[in-house]
């Protein structure tokens, strides 16, 4: 039986149109005109007889059943190209595209990056940072890794990893020039290195230790914990960061916990991927691999 399909070449233009709500963004990346863009969306318009976008205070936008439609489109067009990959004869890598926040991705993954390949050996990994939340249908990622508030929901797109434990660390250097840390309350007197956002991290050190200590005008923050890792090697204080993080810097002397100890924040970390690749083996076996580091 013969399929009813809309010509390809517009349902390939209103993808780049809708990804980038620009007709020319989607005209440059396509290598063709606007006029050109604007007319295959007018035959998919056409044959579908709905309307796909709309112009509201000059921003193109995707009508509700454009939307669904996209959601759709773009579902369709990642698996005819996960499927096409799989039918590689030439033995090329299949490209993946991970998304890490900037501290997983400068200080996790250059930990496991060998690790991970040889894992999966017909993996060819794209590394990206960021923080910001990922629409699945308009992002190019295929797998990331973030950290949310533990009560974050888990959906057919997220899989929770770990609960976040931070552990205290100084540099052997801060020991000679302020004295050895012996007891919790030493750390009153010290400069403290937290996250800008989440300054109450030494706050909840103290109450669990039940250490009475005015602790804001210690306090020095910066955006990310990769940041407190590099301040703290500097001398510029004590800080808090994740233990898988860290640990291995800890066995090589290079940062130490002076009193061992260590705090289970409200955060976690959860792996992502989108529900149309939930069945690629290559990127089960990425998850696999990354839930094996951090369990």
């Amino acid at each position: 039986m013969r399929r009813s399909l809309p010509p390809l070449t517009s349902l390939r233009v209103f993808e780049e149109t809708a990804k980038h709500s620009s007709l020319d963004v989607a005209a440059e990346k396509l290598f063709v005109t606007k006029a050109a863009v604007t007319k295959q969306i007018r035959i998919l318009e056409s044959y579908l007889e709905i309307r796909l976008f709309d112009i509201n205070n000059g921003i193109l936008c995707l009508t509700e059943e454009g939307r669904r439609y996209y959601e759709e489109i773009f579902e369709a067009f990642e698996k005819l190209e996960l499927a096409s990959k799989k039918l590689d004869t030439k033995g090329n890598a299949l490209k993946v595209t991970m998304d890490l926040s900037p501290s997983l991705c400068t200080l996790w993954m250059t930990q496991h990056f060998k690790h991970l390949q040889r894992s999966c050996p017909s993996l060819h990994l794209n590394v990206i940072s960021s923080d910001t939340a990922i629409d699945w249908s308009r992002s190019n990622v295929d797998i990331a890794v973030r950290c949310f508030p533990i009560e974050h929901t888990k959906t057919e797109n997220c899989e929770f990893l770990a609960r976040e434990k931070l552990i205290l660390i100084s540099n052997s250097q801060d020991s000679l020039a302020h004295g050895k840390i012996n007891l919790i309350s030493d750390l009153a007197g010290r400069k403290l290195i937290s996250l800008y956002n989440r300054q109450n991290l030494w706050e909840d050190l103290f109450d669990k230790y039940r250490v009475n200590a005015p602790v804001n005008s210690n306090i020095v923050c910066f955006e990310h914990f990769y940041m407190v890792m590099e301040a703290v090697k500097e001398g510029i204080g004590v800080g808090l960061v994740p233990d898988f993080l860290c640990q291995h810097l800890i066995n090589e002397g290079l940062l130490l916990n002076p009193l061992s100890i260590s705090i289970d924040t409200h955060f976690g970390y959860f792996v992502e991927m989108p529900a149309h690749k939930q069945n690629s083996v290559i990127l089960l076996k990425a998850r696999k691999y990354i839930k094996s580091i951090f369990i």
